[in-house]
């Protein structure tokens, strides 16, 4: 959650701060920044979910949407219009930590199948 507000407070930034941003790649950058925030919501809850319930099929859904938030991790610190040095920065965090929660969901999937 941190991360995707930081990233909409750069966004901000950005935008209003002397960037020339074409109006319509403004809009599509901060809508698929919410949209990234909602995916991250989902992917705590079935993670919360999977873990409390020690549910393999929950532990699965995790699993796929903690793949889509790397990408879209991916996404913002490589093809956004303007990137800051900050966002890179964070990028790389979040990015190493969605690589440990992606083996830990496969471990967990792999002990709650059993």
């Amino acid at each position: 959650m941190f991360y995707c507000l930081c990233l909409v407070i750069f966004h901000f930034y950005k935008g209003f701060g002397g960037l020339l941003y074409p109006p319509i790649v403004w809009a599509m950058e901060l809508g698929s920044l919410c949209m990234f925030f909602i995916i991250q919501m989902i992917r705590i809850y079935f993670g919360f979910n999977a873990n409390r319930w020690e549910s393999s099929n929950d532990s699965l859904v995790f699993f796929g949407l903690t793949l889509l938030s790397l990408l879209m991790v991916i996404y913002f610190s490589l093809v956004i219009t303007y990137i800051l040095r900050i966002e890179v920065l964070l990028s790389i965090v979040i990015g190493v930590i969605c690589l440990v929660e992606f083996g830990l969901s496969i471990y967990a999937w792999r002990k709650f199948k059993k």
